[in-house]
């Protein structure tokens, strides 16, 4: 174990502890929440890009980032407000200790996929190396980040025409800014840094 296993163990747990806090049930919610946006965020990285550079002309690194995040945190709230409101309906109720073990169960669970995803974006950014090969080398960090391909490729059945992340993102990396639009912010697309990433991903998460 290295200093991001630390980092990695110590935000484990704290997703633990809040998931204690809540109960299983609506830690549960949250997992799903999470999944699912996940895989909208997959899904539709590509036709988000390809939209928002027909409108500007700056990097496609960066739309595709905030595409991620944007959509990500979108579905996310969705689907909780949806979850809550299912939780209301159904009057669900708390199970007392059984409850709080059951959501510090789901909570490792919770955690796991959110830090993976955190991780999996880091990928689009300029991380300095010796932050890479502290995470690459790590304990946590590569099954952290294998949970992404994992949740995406493990749910084909909801995207067939689409059923791995690495095309997705290659698709969205090789969307070309729109040539009419104005460059408002950041800069062209870097061939270099979209083949780093594109490198990164194959070694990662390719079949």
């Amino acid at each position: 174990m290295n200093v991001a296993d630390y980092v990695l163990l110590g935000l484990l747990l704290v997703a633990v502890f809040i998931g204690s806090k809540r109960g299983f049930f609506a830690g549960l919610l949250g997992v799903v929440a999470l999944i699912v946006g996940v895989i909208f965020s997959i899904s539709y990285v590509d036709w988000t890009t390809s939209k928002l550079l027909q409108h500007m002309r700056v990097s496609a690194i960066m739309v595709v980032f905030l595409s991620f995040v944007f959509m990500f945190v979108l579905v996310y709230i969705a689907a909780k407000l949806l979850g809550n409101m299912f939780y209301k309906v159904a009057s669900l109720r708390p199970l007392g200790n059984v409850d709080k073990i059951g959501g510090a169960v789901v909570g490792v669970f919770q955690g796991w996929v959110l830090l993976g995803f955190i991780l999996f974006l880091l990928i689009l950014l300029p991380v300095p190396d010796s932050v890479v090969d502290k995470l690459d080398s790590s304990f946590f960090g590569p099954g952290m980040r294998g949970v992404i391909p994992l949740i995406y490729e493990g749910t084909t059945f909801l995207h067939p025409q689409s059923p791995f992340l690495v095309d997705k993102i290659k698709a969205a990396l090789k969307a070309e800014p729109g040539k009419g639009s104005p460059k408002i912010m950041g800069s062209a697309p870097d061939d270099t840094n979209v083949r780093r990433i594109i490198d990164a991903m194959e070694y990662y998460f390719g079949r």
